[in-house]
């Protein structure tokens, strides 16, 4: 069996942003690191989407970005400069080579396809045996999520992001290629929280994606109906569908951090690295990688490494409100973007607000009964 100082299970965002975090911290140059996962991602299989100030680490491989958003409910309209922020694109079949290609040539890095068994204590570190073969290694990061362990949790909340999208090719020109529709709560919504989004590359090319924040997920008929629909309240009848994408994310208080072990840590969705209450996750897993190398550097157990931050609490407040009164997303997110500064917002979605922002943000935001209700159901 061969041994790593470090075993990444799992080659998806999370996985490939923590191995990128090693390979450029001098901490990591001479640790024998090896990445495992049962398919070695080359195509498109999702679009990542986030907010950022300044130039960053992907910025050489977006798919377009935009300076201004637009937020849309049945009484609120308003186009957002987003000022210090820009607004990102990232396809996943760019990023999944850019960042293999870079791990590839590195010496101390190890790249194999195989399916993940299982992971057990040894000696001083785990043994993860693998369809190909067992390895050693002195800590393993692992971002396979046991979705029966989380929703088989009587305590803890629970909610699916689920969507779908399509890029689609127009006859003429049809988007403002400008500005991007951050989102668009003007869909009929039944009792759920519903919106669309458009991400425009250019004028006649654009990402047009249906998400529900729900319990249950939709036949697949459903999300091709409600995109089709849409398309023509934009009056956009003549297109191709050049590709599609569908996803599910997990909502939810499950505290994944409870399952580190001293050599073991879950990472991505199964660490908790999610943000509960929006579904957000590729911006928050690279701030998750550079906290977690940090901290291996230190040579601590890994059962004291967490995600949870204060803001832990607002994400239950407000997971707690959707899951009694899923209906009430729509009122909730256009009180907070009638009220608040785009700036603020985006700070606060980022976890990166000030105590005085959260407080305006929360004194403001409706239905303030159903939020204070939540309140006394996660204080108690």
């Amino acid at each position: 069996m061969t041994q790593y100082d470090y075993i990444i299970l799992g080659a998806g965002a999370a996985g490939l942003q923590v191995a990128w975090t090693m390979s450029h911290d001098p901490f990591f140059q001479n640790k024998k690191i090896l990445l495992v996962d049962k398919v070695i991602k080359e195509g498109n299989d999702r679009t990542w989407c986030f907010w950022e100030k300044g130039k960053g680490n992907w910025d050489d491989i977006l798919e377009a970005s935009w300076k201004t958003a637009v937020f849309k409910s049945i009484d609120f309209h308003k186009k957002f400069d987003l000022k210090e922020y820009t607004y990102k694109m990232l396809k996943s079949g760019k990023f999944y080579g850019y960042v293999l290609d870079r791990l590839s040539a590195k010496k101390n890095f190890t790249i194999i396809q195989g399916s993940v068994l299982s992971q057990t204590k040894y000696a001083d570190g785990y043994k993860v045996n693998t369809s190909i073969g067992e390895f050693i290694g002195r800590v393993v990061l692992s971002s396979i999520l046991d979705e029966n362990v989380m929703k088989e949790s009587q305590r803890d909340l629970w909610l699916a992001q689920h969507f779908k999208g399509w890029y689609i090719k127009t006859d003429r020109p049809s988007f403002n290629s400008s500005e991007v529709i951050m989102m668009d709560f003007d869909i009929p919504q039944g009792a759920n929280t519903r919106f669309m989004y458009v991400l425009p590359v250019n004028e006649t090319e654009a990402l047009v994606e249906y998400t529900l924040f729900s319990k249950d997920i939709l036949a697949d008929a459903e999300y091709d109906k409600a995109i089709e629909v849409y398309l023509e309240s934009l009056d956009i009848s003549n297109y191709q569908i050049e590709e599609t994408e569908f996803g599910v994310i997990p909502m939810t208080t499950f505290p994944f951090d409870k399952r580190n072990d001293d050599g073991l840590v879950f990472i991505g969705t199964a660490g908790g690295w999610t943000k509960a209450s929006t579904g957000y996750t590729f911006y928050n897993s690279g701030k998750m990688a550079k906290k977690l190398c940090d901290y291996l550097k230190k040579g601590k157990s890994l059962k004291n490494f967490s995600a949870d931050t204060r803001f832990a609490f607002y994400d239950k407040v407000m997971l707690d409100m959707l899951c009694r009164k899923n209906e009430l997303g729509s009122e909730f997110f256009t009180s907070v973007y009638r009220h608040q500064n785009i700036s603020s917002i985006l700070d606060f979605l980022h976890e990166e607000s000030s105590i005085l922002e959260e407080i305006k943000i929360v004194l403001q935001s409706s239905p303030r009964v159903e939020l204070l209700r939540s309140v006394r159901n996660v204080v108690f």
